[in-house]
């Protein structure tokens, strides 16, 4: 399964773990998510729910997800992004939506999971490109060992 969505700006918050606060209604310290966390999952969810399959897909998988951002200067066009944010926390808000529609059963069923950042060309949108690929139940059949 591949497929391609295009944003008009590729949502930039990653997953980061929840953060402590005080509320003094309560008098207890409390978790909470920040709001441009909440916001982009909502955004890549909405994205990715029209590719859901109708059966979520079984065993060992292989996932690619490419992250393409918007980039007015000339000279990064096609390049590798090297900025912030982190590849890691990028690819767990997807992995997380992809689990939460139901893609898969659980995120710890992805073996093999590649993730790329780069800068669009000049004529194309910013986007979010996700292959899945089942891969065989032993590895041995993936590297020849």
């Amino acid at each position: 399964m591949k497929f391609k969505i295009e944003f008009n700006e590729l949502p930039t918050a990653s997953l980061q773990q929840a953060r402590a606060g005080y509320n003094p209604k309560t008098n207890r310290i409390m978790m909470y998510e920040p709001p441009n966390v909440r916001r982009a999952k909502i955004i890549y969810q909405n994205a990715l729910r029209p590719y859901k399959p109708k059966e979520p897909i079984m065993g060992p998988k292989h996932l690619i997800l490419t992250f393409s951002f918007g980039i007015k200067d000339k000279k990064k066009q096609g390049m590798w992004k090297t900025t912030k944010t982190d590849i890691d926390n990028l690819c767990k808000i997807v992995t997380d939506r992809l689990t939460r529609l139901q893609f898969f059963y659980d995120d710890s069923e992805i073996v093999w999971l590649e993730g790329r950042k780069r800068y669009c060309e000049a004529d194309e949108k910013p986007s979010l490109t996700v292959e899945i690929e089942e891969m065989h139940p032993s590895y041995k059949h993936c590297f020849n060992e």
